[in-house]
């Protein structure tokens, strides 16, 4: 009977014992300084919420000010935080990855689990020193991204497959913003410190081009500069003669489209619409008439036609034709081609109506002088 007493209370000591081991076990991660070694699983498959909270507090009773989990392991192996779907299957990692380089933190995802801890699974990488790559899209809502360099360089660069495409970025020894293509090699356009725009390539505009509603608002196309070289400059330049296009080739100014007009080099104002320094050259020019101003009116049965006596008197004071503008006068203002054109025309007409009287006389003439040598012949 003491034997069977005795394996009694043996046995309720060693479940004492074993319980309280259990307890001291459990208890470890509250101790400082303890260690646990194997996997510790926090609750278990009935969905619900588990959360595992770390608090540190500081010898006044206030919230610590560094709370972290320390995760160490061997070089080649992933170190990190598994998260995973036991629903829908797959697995996030954030750690360092299992293959090299060792000197990232990633985040990735694997849908069939148990890969996300690869480096060609990664959907976001940071190195040491601070590189950042990103596998697919970045969406960000309001606020201001900010991209901060102490190089010459800092933007972005597109690639595909790992080549290099293109580039956008700020160029602080240039002191530009700018869009590099990898193709042509250049710097396709510039917008710099100085408030203008450079493009270094053919563009193409499929649509309506506006520049600027000021009064300086102007477009430059050159090939050189003003004075050394070819320049054509679109806009109202602000002076006083309202300069709209101006063409300027080594020797200077050559051609100017304004407000007023059309003049060439060697013109100071512009009288009429157009002003050429030099020769007119073409195959066909018309010329317009106002109603009226064709001379058909000195057939006119109410024209009156001067006597040669009085067009030789005109001509003998005047020492040029009547309505014909003298030399001096040519000289002076120069001469309308159309309403020169227009009063030779009237010269013409007159001198028909001359040359019509005068055979008139010569037919009456010629009547008498038969008239008179029939007579004779009858005498005889």
């Amino acid at each position: 009977m003491k034997n069977k007493i005795f394996m009694k209370n043996l046995t309720t000591l060693l479940l004492l014992l074993l319980a309280s081991s259990l307890i001291q076990a459990q208890s470890y991660v509250n101790k400082a300084g303890d260690t646990m070694t194997g996997d510790l699983t926090i609750g278990n498959s009935s969905k619900q919420s588990i959360n595992l909270n770390l608090t540190a507090t500081n010898t006044a009773g206030a919230p610590a000010m560094t709370t972290s989990i320390k995760m160490t392991g061997y070089e080649g192996r992933g170190k990190g935080t598994f998260f995973s779907d036991i629903t829908y299957g797959g697995e996030w990692f954030a750690g360092i990855p299992y293959s090299t380089p060792h000197d990232l933190f990633q985040i990735g995802f694997d849908q069939s689990g148990g890969q996300a801890e690869y480096q060609a699974n990664a959907v976001f990488s940071i190195s040491k020193l601070g590189a950042t790559t990103l596998a697919g899209s970045l969406t960000t809502n309001g606020g201001n991204n900010i991209v901060n360099a102490t190089t010459n360089e800092s933007g972005f660069i597109f690639r595909n497959n790992n080549s290099t495409r293109a580039q956008f970025a700020w160029i602080e020894s240039g002191g530009y913003m700018g869009v590099w293509n990898a193709n042509t090699g250049v710097w396709q356009q510039q917008w710099k410190n100085n408030g203008n725009t450079e493009i270094n390539v053919n563009t193409e505009i499929n649509g309506q081009l506006v520049i600027g509603e000021n009064a300086n608002s102007r477009i430059a196309i050159k090939y050189g500069t003003t004075g050394n070289g070819h320049y054509i400059d679109l806009g109202d330049t602000g002076n006083s003669d309202n300069g709209i296009i101006r063409a300027y080739s080594h020797n200077g100014l050559q051609a100017e489209f304004n407000l007023g007009g059309i003049k060439t080099a060697g013109i100071n104002e512009l009288g009429g619409n157009t002003a050429i320094d030099g020769n007119l050259e073409a195959k066909k020019v018309k010329v317009t008439a106002q109603p009226g101003t064709v001379p058909d009116y000195v057939f006119a049965n109410n024209y009156k036609l001067r006597t040669l006596s009085e067009l030789e008197k005109y001509v003998n004071t005047n020492k040029h034709l009547p309505n014909i503008p003298s030399a001096k006068e040519v000289e002076k203002n120069g001469q309308d081609v159309g309403d020169m054109q227009l009063k030779l025309l009237e010269k013409v007409e007159e001198l028909v109506l001359y040359t019509i009287e005068q055979q008139k006389t010569i037919d009456k003439l010629l009547d008498r002088i038969e008239k008179l040598e029939n007579s004779k012949k009858d005498e005889k």
